[in-house]
């Protein structure tokens, strides 16, 4: 169905239309940039932003996974909305980096 097949302005006209914008949204590339950067919110919590169009038609948005440096021996810290524990991230001589590890527990993409 298109809406050229209807009557212009007809509700199964915008109806076609909106399925075809749908599909075309939904189906465009998706690119996600992680980011351990804290921007001035909470940083204990994974944050996702809106999907911004680009101009090559790709959706693009940016995403803050929690990364936290603790010295060995720490207790391992865990998300605090779902209490899943960070995974490990990275080590120095005496440190240990831990980030989150839920992503997609939280990707309001997946929640319905």
């Amino acid at each position: 169905m298109k809406p050229g097949d209807f009557p212009i302005g007809s509700p199964e006209s915008r109806a076609a239309a909106r399925a075809q914008l749908t599909h075309w949204r939904d189906s465009r590339e998706r690119i996600e940039i992680i980011s351990h950067i804290p921007r001035g919110k909470d940083d204990s919590r994974i944050r996702f932003g809106a999907w911004q169009d680009c101009p090559d038609g790709k959706l693009l948005r940016l995403v803050y996974v929690p990364l936290v440096w603790l010295k060995r021996g720490e207790a391992i810290p865990a998300c605090p909305d779902c209490r899943t524990p960070f995974k490990k991230a990275g080590e120095s001589v005496n440190m240990v980096g831990y980030q989150a590890n839920c992503l997609k527990m939280h990707d309001p993409d997946r929640i319905a």
